[in-house]
């Protein structure tokens, strides 16, 4: 996922409920995601938001980059309904079988553009709570089955560039002798923790960085070089050596 533009991710996925029994007969089901901390019977209790935590990479002491992603489990599909408790009802059929299925939504929260980038991770258990008598309140049933849940994201090291023009102004052909300096801003988004190195090429008709060409009417050309410091000693080019790295 791409957290530089904060967007949400969204997963859809889905829950068979299959049920033994006699024909006719009905099966009140209730089913609910359980804390991370382990096992629980359905109750009525929502959390929100649920977290996965960022697992250290290779090389990583534990805590050294830490991380997290909020999300949690919807019921509908925009998704703004937390799931909950889900209560569903099975018909046996004259097989003795029955089944129901449940489709749920996975979304995580808008992810600050500070997340660092790794693999994120959380177990949980889903929860299923079942009775073939008459009441549904999920708290007394007498069936209880628990299911494993894992729940993983990878956020991807990624970079966005925001430059702003680089204007010289109007010149006069008539002054030839003297530079004229102009600054433009390049600004670097990247996930927290990505390394990045941004180079410049020398453009369609130049030689070096310090010395590319801007095509004017006919065969005028404007010689400019770009510099990676004030003094214009640090030409900005593409070789490793001349790319300007984070500080």
């Amino acid at each position: 996922m791409d957290v530089l533009t904060s967007t949400p991710s969204t997963v859809i996925n889905s829950i068979q409920v299959s049920c033994t029994g006699t024909a006719g007969q009905s099966v009140n089901v209730c089913l609910a995601f359980s804390p991370q901390s382990g096992m629980a019977q359905p109750g009525t209790g929502m959390r929100n938001p649920r977290y996965l935590n960022r697992i250290p990479a290779p090389g990583e002491m534990p805590g050294q980059v830490a991380g997290r992603l909020a999300f949690n489990f919807y019921q509908n599909r925009n998704p703004t309904q937390v799931w909950g408790v889900q209560r569903l009802s099975v018909m046996i059929g004259a097989n003795g079988l029955g089944s129901e299925s449940r489709n749920f939504r996975v979304r995580t929260a808008p992810p600050p553009s500070t997340t660092p980038a790794g693999f994120y991770s959380a177990a949980f258990q889903l929860n299923m709570a079942y009775s073939d008598a008459a009441s549904g309140d999920c708290t007394t049933m007498a069936g209880i089955r628990n299911f494993p849940l894992a729940v993983t994201a990878n956020v991807a090291s990624g970079c966005n560039l925001s430059v702003m023009p680089l204007d010289f102004g109007t010149l006069n052909h008539n002054l030839t002798a003297r530079a004229i300096d102009a600054t433009a801003q390049i600004q670097a988004h990247c996930t927290l923790g990505t390394p990045y190195h941004i180079g410049m090429d020398k453009g369609r008709a130049g030689s070096s960085p310090a010395a590319r060409f801007m095509q004017g009417d006919g065969s005028w050309q404007v010689r400019y070089g770009i510099y990676r410091d004030a003094a214009r000693q640090m030409p900005w080019g593409d070789n490793r050596e001349d790319r300007h790295a984070p500080r």
